[in-house]
C-alpha cells in the first residue's frame, strides 16, 4: 500500500513537469512569434519610408513573400506631420505601432540661417552669435551700431556664407496645402462634452477625438491626451493648468496662457500669442497661415518661453504672392529648438538653435527701428541634434520617425 502511495505520488509530480514543461514551451513559442510580429512592423514601416515619397497613403502586403507575414500601413496628416499606424502579423500573432513621421533637413533647409536678398546687408550689434551655414544678401553681413553699442562677438559668421538671391526656399506649399485642408475638414462634438481631468489612454489608430464651436473656447482644468482636434470660429485660449499632449488647436487666434507646458500643435489665420515661461516640447508647431494678404498674420512668442518645433508665419504657403509683410516676434531670452519660417519680418531676441529662414530682419528699441538688424540675438545650427526631425514641409524630404506614440 505505501508502495502504490509513493508511486502515484510520484507520477503526479512527473505528469505535473511534463505538463509544466508543455506550459512554459506553449508561452515561449507565443513570445517567439510575438516578437516576430513586432518585428514586421519595423519591417513594414521602413519599407514605407522608404517606399512613399510623401509619408500619406494606405499600403498592404506581405513581407519576405510569404503570407505568413502581413502588414498594414495607414498613413495621413496629422498637422505638420505624417502620422503612420502600422499593423503587422507573424501567423496569428499580430502587433501594432503609431508614430509621426517628419522630414530629415538637408542641403538648404539644413542652414542656421536664410535671409532674402533685398539689396541690404544683415548688420549685428551687441552678443550676437551665426553659426552654420548662412545664406545671405549679396551685401553680406556687416558690424552694426546702435547708440554706443557695436558688435561685441568673434566673428561675423562661424560658417559657411553663400548668396541667398538664386536660391530657393526649401519648402512644399502643396503638402502644406493638403494638411490644411485636412484640418479644416468637417467637425462634429460639442467641447462641453470632454469631462474634466480626464482622458482615454490614446489610441492613435482610431478616428480623432474631434471638437467644433462658433463661439470662443476658453481652455480651463482640462486634460487631451492624444488624438485630439479642437477648433473654434472666433479664438481659443490655452490657460496653463489645462494639459494637451498631441492635440491640434484651430482658431483664427489663439493665445497660450503664461506657464503652460506641454505637446501641441496650434494653427491660426489672425494673430498666436504665446505668452512669457511657456515650454513647447517636441515635436510642437506654432502656425500662422493668414489667408488674407492684405491682413498678414502675427506671431508673438513671450519672454522666456521655448519652443521645441516649427514655428511657421506665412502666407505663401496659401499660394499668395504679398507675402512679405507677416510679422513674427521672439522675445529676450527665447529659445527655438527646431525651425523659424517667416516669409516676412521677423524681430529676434533670443536664440534659434537649428535654422531661421526669413523675408528680412526687424528690430525695434526705445529710440528707434531698424531693418535687417540683429541685437544679441542667437543663430546656430551646430547646436541642434543631427538627429532632429522636421515636418512635412521640407522639399524633396528624407523620411523618418519624428516621435513614436
Amino acid at each position: 500500500m505505501y508502495t502504490l502511495m509513493i508511486s502515484l505520488l510520484i507520477s503526479t509530480i512527473l505528469g505535473g513537469l511534463i505538463l509544466l514543461i508543455h506550459s512554459q514551451r506553449l508561452i515561449m513559442d507565443k513570445l517567439y512569434h510575438q516578437e516576430l510580429a513586432e518585428d514586421n512592423t519595423l519591417s513594414a514601416l521602413n519599407w514605407f519610408l522608404e517606399t512613399d515619397e510623401d509619408g500619406i497613403g494606405e499600403y498592404k502586403g506581405v513581407l519576405f513573400g510569404t503570407a505568413t507575414d502581413s502588414f498594414h500601413v495607414q498613413a495621413a496628416y496629422w498637422g505638420m506631420y505624417s502620422l503612420v499606424n502600422v499593423r503587422a502579423k507573424h501567423g496569428r500573432a499580430e502587433h501594432h505601432r503609431s508614430c509621426l513621421v517628419g522630414a530629415k533637413p538637408q542641403d538648404v533647409s539644413n542652414a542656421a540661417l536664410f535671409l532674402d536678398d533685398t539689396h541690404f546687408p544683415l548688420k549685428l550689434v551687441g552678443k550676437c552669435e551665426l553659426k552654420g551655414t548662412c545664406y545671405l544678401p549679396k551685401a553680406g553681413v556687416k558690424s552694426g551700431h546702435i547708440g554706443r553699442r557695436t558688435f561685441e562677438g568673434r566673428m561675423l559668421v562661424d560658417g559657411e556664407v553663400k548668396e541667398s538671391l538664386y536660391t530657393s526656399w526649401p519648402f512644399q506649399y502643396t503638402a502644406f496645402l493638403d494638411a490644411q485642408r485636412d484640418l479644416m475638414e468637417v467637425y462634429t462634438g460639442q467641447l462641453g462634452d470632454v469631462p474634466i481631468n480626464s482622458s482615454p489612454i490614446p489610441e492613435w489608430h482610431l478616428p480623432a477625438h474631434q471638437y467644433n464651436s462658433m463661439e470662443g473656447i476658453l481652455l480651463d482644468q482640462q486634460t487631451f491626451i492624444g488624438k485630439y482636434k479642437i477648433k473654434s470660429s472666433e479664438y481659443v485660449y490655452i490657460r496653463a493648468n489645462t494639459r494637451i499632449e498631441g492635440g491640434i488647436i484651430i482658431a483664427p487666434i489663439i493665445e497660450v496662457e503664461q506657464g503652460f507646458q506641454g505637446n501641441v500643435q496650434l494653427f491660426a489665420t489672425d494673430t498666436l500669442i504665446i505668452q512669457p515661461k511657456v515650454h513647447l516640447r517636441y515635436p510642437s508647431a506654432i502656425v500662422l497661415s493668414s489667408p488674407d494678404e492684405k491682413k498678414p498674420g502675427y506671431i508673438q512668442i513671450g519672454e522666456g518661453t521655448t519652443v521645441e518645433g516649427v514655428v511657421l508665419n506665412s502666407t505663401e504657403f496659401l499660394g499668395l504672392t504679398e507675402s512679405d509683410k507677416a510679422f513674427t516676434r521672439l522675445g529676450k531670452q527665447t529659445r527655438v529648438l527646431g525651425e523659424v519660417i517667416c516669409k516676412g519680418r521677423t524681430e529676434l531676441r533670443g536664440e534659434v538653435l537649428g535654422s531661421l529662414f526669413t523675408h528680412t530682419f526687424y528690430l525695434q528699441t526705445l529710440g528707434s527701428v531698424y531693418g535687417n538688424y540683429l541685437l544679441d540675438a542667437r543663430i546656430s545650427r551646430a547646436d541642434l541634434t543631427n538627429d532632429y526631425v522636421s515636418s512635412m514641409h521640407i522639399s524633396t524630404p528624407t523620411l523618418t520617425v519624428a516621435q513614436w506614440l
